[in-house]
């Protein structure tokens, strides 16, 4: 051995030399196929150049090895790009997700194959001819890419299996895929068997350099694979809302030439609505989710024959503890097969089924079969208040809310119908209620349309819950009766009797007064068959009645009363009528912690007030639903409407789509006990400055992010937070397709931001 680096030279030369036979281009020849099918002529043509810079600068080492890993990551992409089966770039299908899973593990095998290689080369070259050990990797390379073809050809392989949880990896198909992927990616580092020669070249141990460089690229390329599976496992990229409990999926794209459902048996004329209701959604549905847009219709290799609706429990009673579970299972081939405990479940069950069907070009498919799906509510209360007395809403507005609700899996219907502004319902007890309440005789609610909208409701699985507040937000009663009334319209001052105009309660010294309001439960608890009754109780003015003559008058002649025990006495007369109907009250949260009274435990409180009132109620042992004003309430950011006032209202400002989809009920909450003590959620729309031509656009779809919040959890199966960030393309795709249903949602972003999902974040 001399020490000029003869013997250096020697290796250097053996290292580098290609062996006889040309089997080199072997791995050009694939890398160009894959590259031309999947990217086109001109990359392809890209392959060839890089592997001839590379043999023309051999021994050069800059150039060299800048030329292989462009031939590398050439070769990544091309797999990449026949993996999706599209022509389009690949940053945009990265944001896509149909791409990434196939870039993660081929550059996990490259990253993890090139460690391996370079350490242990010395000890592979010494014992294995050179010649040999690259014709054997080059038919390896040749090998994984027919493999890898034939996986896609024949089962019709995508990279972004939509699934939820670790199931993903009882996928065999998958399974089968991503091995191959990542053994491509190891058989890929064939060019690299010169990267030892080159790291001599530039003064680096001929291994060293080379474990540095897929050092950095393994990491780097490791972090995207965890990244991009991890995304996989998500449930966000489930295309359902609200998102199920349990959603595992498979590869294939299944022809919906069928889609008719049928019941395999049925007594019950709900379930039987539902079905045909559902059946007329579907076929004249067109949904096209925006990122399809322009894009040709997939190749489908399965066959739907329909969905077979099989229900245990028949009966067609609707309370707070309706179970609302289901299974629903899609076939590549086949008929689907939706099971349930009672015919609501069935309901929630058919929604989602109709979410699953998408149309392109005139062709309806499913993405993803087969489908298996295990759903149920995390909350049993799912609500949205509307008001119908500031503002009068016709019974079709009120009928179109119900759909979109039942679209979201909503189950509450909080009808807020009467308030100080008018009495819009008829009274068979009180005529002259809605005669002297009402706006005009064309705003008004008659039984018959009250008994419409309750069917209409329980055809949909939705509860209604009537709310006739007292005493307080009377005013309206005081037009036909104003001696069972007091501070009736005081103005200018109204702010010192009610907390907005016009002012009036009902008087509770007069004995008339808890007479009318207990006849009032008995007429409208026989009209509403909820088994909730909601008093109201919320904004109580106790300087109203201190002002009043008559209570003054009374007080004076009963000192051992006062105001508060006035109001106690009210509570009790009021709230023993509920529960002698064998109603369950509900009451906002002022009658529990502003007033001296104590509501049975069985009293369901609603609060609003601040988010901590949640934690308190539930504390005190009593049921909660949250309406939190800072998170729920859908009237606010819209301005003051006092007309004197050029500023923002109270609540101001606006709760967008992102701020209720972040609010948590729970949090706050650690005992398990307390936290079962939430019962739901409800979002509200109070109307001073909404009406039938906003009604849509106020409610959705910032009350589908409520929605699913309360279906689905704030947390996945894995204790996962979702963030906005995940739901967003969803959430596009539940807006387009309830417009396409006839309701007129507000955009969440530009159409340019639905159809290209991941572009439209903060930086």
């Amino acid at each position: 051995m001399n020490e000029d680096g003869g013997l250096e030279e020697k290796r250097h030369i053996e290292y580098n030399a290609p062996p006889d036979g040309g089997y080199g281009w072997v791995v050009v020849a694939c890398s160009f196929l894959l590259e031309f099918f999947a990217e086109g002529p001109i990359s392809a043509f890209g392959v060839f150049q890089e592997y001839y810079v590379n043999e023309k600068f051999k021994g050069h080492t800059s150039n060299a090895t800048i030329s292989l890993v462009g031939v590398l990551n050439g070769s990544c992409m091309a797999i990449l790009g026949v993996v999706s089966g599209k022509l389009s770039s690949f940053a945009s299908e990265w944001f896509d997700r149909r791409r990434g899973l196939a870039t993660g593990i081929v550059n996990m095998g490259i990253g993890v194959g090139g460690i391996v290689w370079t350490q242990f080369n010395h000890m592979l070259i010494r014992k294995i001819s050179v010649a040999w050990t690259l014709r054997l990797t080059s038919v390896v390379v040749l090998v994984s890419c027919m493999c890898s073809l034939m996986l896609i050809k024949t089962y019709q392989v995508t990279t972004a299996p939509r699934r939820v949880g670790w199931q993903a990896l009882n996928d065999r198909r998958l399974m089968l895929f991503m091995g191959g992927s990542f053994f491509t990616g190891v058989s890929s580092l064939i060019p690299f068997y010169y990267l030892p020669g080159y790291a001599r070249d530039i003064g680096v141990s001929e291994s060293g350099g080379a474990i540095i460089l897929y050092i950095i690229e393994s990491i780097k390329n490791m972090w995207s694979a965890i990244i991009i599976v991890l995304g996989m496992l998500s449930p966000a990229m489930a295309s359902i809302w609200p998102i199920p409990s349990v959603y595992v999926n498979g590869t294939t794209i299944t022809a919906a030439s069928n889609v008719q459902i049928t019941a395999q048996s049925s007594t019950s004329s709900t379930l039987d609505a539902a079905i045909r209701r559902y059946n007329e959604i579907i076929e004249y549905e067109a949904f096209t989710p925006p990122t399809d847009y322009n894009k040709r219709p997939p190749d489908p290799e399965g066959n739907l024959m329909g969905l077979s609706v099989s229900v245990v429990n028949r009966d067609e009673a609707l309370s707070l503890e309706t179970d609302e579970s289901y299974t629903l299972d899609i076939p590549t081939n086949g008929v689907a097969k939706l099971k349930a405990n009672t015919i609501y479940g069935a309901m929630r069950g058919m929604e989602t089924y109709s979410q699953l069907l998408v149309v392109n070009g005139g062709f309806r498919y499913i993405k993803s079969t087969p489908i298996h799906i295990e759903d149920s509510p995390a909350f049993k209360h799912r609500g949205l208040l509307l008001d119908t007395a500031r503002n009068y809403y016709p019974v079709s507005d009120i009928l179109r809310t119900l759909d979109a609700m039942s679209f979201n899996k909503m189950n509450v219907f909080h009808w807020h119908i009467v308030d100080s502004q008018s009495w819009p319902v008829e009274s068979k007890t009180f005529p002259d209620l809605q005669l002297k309440g009402a706006y005009a005789p064309n705003m008004q609610y008659s039984y018959k349309d009250v008994q419409g909208i309750i069917d209409y409701a329980r055809e949909r699985g939705i509860r209604v819950i009537p709310e006739f507040d007292m005493p307080g937000h009377t005013y309206a009663v005081g037009l036909s009766r104003p001696k069972i009334m007091s501070c009736l319209n005081k103005q200018p001052s109204w702010d010192n009797f009610a907390a907005e105009p016009p002012s009036g309660q009902l008087n509770i010294a007069k004995p008339g007064a808890s007479e009318f309001a207990i006849e009032v439960v008995k007429e409208y608890a026989r009209l509403f068959p909820d088994s909730v009754f909601h008093l109201g109780g919320d904004e109580v003015n106790l300087n109203c009645w201190k002002e009043d003559a008559d209570v003054k008058e009374y007080l004076e002649a009963n000192p051992d009363e006062s105001v508060e025990s006035l109001l106690v006495d009210f509570y009790e007369k009021v709230h023993g009528a509920v529960e002698n109907l064998n109603k369950v009250g509900m009451t906002w949260e002022e009658t529990l912690f502003h007033s001296n009274y104590t509501p049975s435990k069985s009293t369901i409180i609603q609060t609003w007030i601040d988010e901590t009132s949640i934690p308190k109620t539930v504390a005190k042992g009593y049921r909660s639903i949250a309406s939190p004003a800072s998170a729920y309430y859908l009237d606010c950011g819209h301005g003051a409407w006092l007309t004197n006032v050029d500023g923002n209202s109270w609540c101001d400002p606006i709760k967008t789509w992102m701020h209720i989809y972040n609010f948590d009920p729970m949090a706050n909450i650690t005992s398990v006990k307390q936290r079962k003590l939430v019962i739901g959620a409800e979002v509200a729309l109070w109307s001073e400055k909404s009406d039938s031509t906003v009604l849509d656009g106020r409610l959705w779809p910032r009350a589908a992010a409520m929605a699913e919040t309360s279906w689905s959890g704030k947390t996945d199966s894995r204790g996962h937070v979702r963030t906005t960030k995940e739901v967003t393309q969803r959430l596009h795709n539940q807006r387009f397709r309830m417009v396409g249903r006839g309701i007129n949602a507000e955009p969440l972003q530009p159409l340019w931001c639905a159809r290209n999902p991941g572009s439209c974040f903060a930086p």
